[in-house]
């Protein structure tokens, strides 16, 4: 997606580059125009919003693993590191939950805000919802999110083993967005709010049109009539992908505009996209994509209690 943008400010699939400032005068009325604005005025605006909501995180990138993963290090699926002294997560019928992925943070570049030590994982249930229960979207009945401070060395793979938990490489009938493991590898880059966060986006929109000295569309213009489609798409890439921090992208709406307790999860925690070849692939219903967001204080007090899930697709 994107050909046009892609070609006119030279952004690749793997990491984004900030749009280069165009020339500042205004377009004559002779020039082609698509959409409410100029493709100049509409690459300014581009680059305005950028400048506003630009922060770093950490894009993952994922592929199938060929054997599995250390029971230590950061993967989607697999074996999760566990205490067996300790409780286990379960859901409500008191099943174990499934290890969806998992983070060692000293593996991480230090990213603002998220832990440097320990080991954050990522669990749901093997219900066919994927553990979310949309009415309360904060309930961690059926999923949960574990931070350990530290890990215990003396905890081997064999004695997680003997729980006889279900995993992602289990041979279960399994309703999940992926089997097998994947292994992990991560980048710090620069990330952007983009369209998918609309009402957010659109109060971005409104300064960035405020700072560019440009003329206010008419009240009710669509964010299609303001941007061609090439750029309206590019900007929706912005936030497609697997990612630690940065912004996240949703199917459907966001729900943190549904409830005022959803509000304050204003950092994307993690997300995990739809996506991959034949045998490798994640897909979240009809390829849609999972995120867990967390208040700015919560992430700081390293307290997961008050973490937002949602996964929603076409």
């Amino acid at each position: 997606m994107g050909g046009l943008l892609k070609k006119l400010f030279g952004f690749g699939n793997s990491q984004q580059k900030a749009v280069q400032a165009a020339p500042t005068s205004v377009p004559n009325q002779d020039e082609e125009q698509e959409g409410f604005f100029s493709l100049e005025q509409q690459q300014l605006l581009v680059a305005q919003i950028q400048k506003q909501t630009q922060r770093k995180a950490i894009r993952i990138h994922a592929t199938k693993a060929v054997s599995p993963q250390a029971l230590t290090t950061s993967k989607f699926g697999g074996i999760p590191y566990w205490n067996p002294a300790e409780p286990y997560p379960t859901d409500g019928g008191g099943n174990p939950c499934i290890l969806l992925a998992q983070f060692d943070c000293q593996q991480l570049p230090p990213l603002e805000g998220f832990p440097r030590t320990g080991l954050l994982q990522f669990f749901v249930s093997n219900d066919g919802d994927y553990g979310l229960d949309f009415d309360n979207q904060m309930s961690q009945e059926n999923w949960r999110v574990v931070y350990h401070p530290a890990v215990d060395e003396s905890i081997t793979q064999a004695m997680v083993k003997e729980l006889q938990l279900p995993t992602t490489s289990s041979e279960h009938d399994l309703e999940l967005p992926f089997t097998g493991e994947f292994h992990l590898e991560f980048e710090l880059v620069d990330t952007w709010l983009g369209p998918c966060s609309h009402d957010d986006f659109q109060q971005e929109l409104q300064k960035a049109i405020v700072a560019t000295g440009f003329s206010q569309p008419p009240e009710g213009t669509s964010l299609y009539d303001i941007f061609c489609e090439d750029i309206y798409n590019q900007m929706a890439d912005w936030n497609e992908g697997h990612w630690l921090g940065g912004y996240p992208c949703f199917t459907q709406d966001d729900p943190r505009f549904s409830r005022s307790d959803y509000a304050a999860c204003t950092n994307l925690l993690f997300q995990m996209d739809s996506g991959g070849e034949a045998n490798a692939e994640i897909l979240w219903g009809d390829t849609g994509v999972g995120n867990f967001l967390i208040a700015p204080e919560d992430l700081l007090q390293l307290d997961f209690s008050r973490v937002l899930y949602n996964w929603d697709c076409l």
